[in-house]
């Protein structure tokens, strides 16, 4: 070995907690249901697909809620 540091990297890798799952994972969701939102107002649909558009976008408060949720746990302090 030559003396050299193997972890020549400035930037440490920063490991995803589960706020973080919570948090990207509600983002997700939000904008899947905004899309299905848009796509509902957006274009005249036939029942059997405007069903399904009008269930996604219950994916719409359920991101908004998961996302609360992760930013919660992320400000939470720890003893």
């Amino acid at each position: 070995m030559s003396g050299v540091n193997e972890s020549t990297s400035t930037s440490p890798r920063r490991r995803f907690s589960a706020s973080d799952l919570f948090i990207w994972t509600g983002v997700g969701l939000f904008c899947i249901g905004l899309i299905s939102v848009i796509v509902t107002f957006a274009v005249a649909l036939e029942p059997p697909a405007s069903t399904v558009f009008y269930f996604l976008a219950l994916a719409t408060p359920l991101g908004m809620v998961v996302g609360v949720i992760g930013a919660l746990l992320s400000g939470r302090r720890a003893r």
